[in-house]
C-alpha cells in the first residue's frame, strides 16, 4: 500500500493516527464502499465483485460484507437497485 501511495510506512501510520484509524480499517472501508457501488450498479455477479476485491470465494466476501453493512450483498443489491431504478 505504501509503495502504491508513494509514502513511507511510518508516514502512513502518522496520517492514520491523526484520523484515529488503521490501514486495515481504512482498506476495509474502501472495499465496502467499492462493493456497495458495484452492487448498486448491478452489472457484475456478486462473486465477481468479491473476487475483484481480493476475496478468495463468494462466502468470504459475503461474511465480510455482512459484518460491515449488517446485511447480505444480495439483500443490499435488491434493496438499493429498487430505489435506484424507481
Amino acid at each position: 500500500v505504501t509503495d502504491y501511495l508513494g509514502i513511507a510506512p511510518t508516514k502512513l501510520r502518522e496520517i492514520l493516527a491523526t484520523y484515529d484509524t488503521s490501514a486495515s480499517r481504512l482498506l476495509s472501508e474502501l472495499k465496502l464502499q467499492i462493493a456497495k457501488r458495484e452492487l448498486c450498479e448491478g452489472t457484475r455477479e456478486i462473486r465477481e465483485i468479491g473476487r475483484g476485491l481480493g476475496f478468495s470465494d463468494a462466502s468470504h466476501f459475503a461474511r465480510f460484507f455482512r459484518s460491515k453493512a449488517s446485511t447480505s450483498p444480495s439483500a443490499f443489491r435488491a434493496e438499493n437497485t429498487k430505489s435506484f431504478i424507481s
